[in-house]
């Protein structure tokens, strides 16, 4: 709670629930409560339920292409504030009301590049953060939504040149 900067014993206001309850449904279709998941994974969804409230609080707004207010941005915004869902075209094209194609061809239009691309380049910075900041690699491949580690380190090393694991050592001599 500290390191997120919540303060203990204090309401936290979610103003958009959606992708929290997607969260939540998440943990309870994989019986999180009742299976033999580990300690340290129990406290890697723990710690993404956290992060999540976090990046409601202080959500990521580095937008200069569309005015305040517009609905893609406000659907960019949720997305890249929620990278810990697997987010697909279509689930983000239905949030905007929008057949896929009309949907990534707009988006191309505005960020000028497609919506996958712009997700990766966000998993990425955040992992690289996470990484920098000592976070366990199961931690991150759940904050993130990798699929596996493998999936994880080429993706990491096809981005940075180097393996999740030696970018971590490097920050940490830093």
């Amino acid at each position: 709670m500290d390191s997120l900067a919540i303060p203990y014993r204090m309401p936290v206001i979610i103003k958009n629930v959606d992708d929290f309850e997607l969260l939540l449904y998440e943990m309870q279709a994989r019986q999180i409560s009742q299976s033999k998941f580990s300690q340290m994974q129990q406290d890697a969804y723990l710690m993404l339920i956290l992060s999540f409230i976090h990046d409601e609080i202080y959500p990521f707004k580095k937008d200069f292409y569309l005015k305040k207010g517009d609905n893609l941005q406000e659907l960019r915004n949720k997305v890249m504030n929620s990278l810990a869902i697997h987010w697909t075209i279509d689930s983000i094209a239905e949030r905007a009301h929008m057949s896929a194609s009309t949907f990534q061809r707009q988006y191309k239009e505005l960020y000028g590049k497609t919506s996958i691309a712009d997700l990766y380049d966000m998993r990425f910075i955040k992992a690289k953060r996470l990484l920098e900041t000592g976070y366990s690699i199961p931690y991150i491949l759940h904050s993130c939504c990798f699929k596996s580690v493998q999936h994880f380190s080429a993706f990491f090393k096809k981005r940075a040149g180097i393996t999740p694991t030696d970018y971590k050592k490097q920050s940490e001599k830093k």
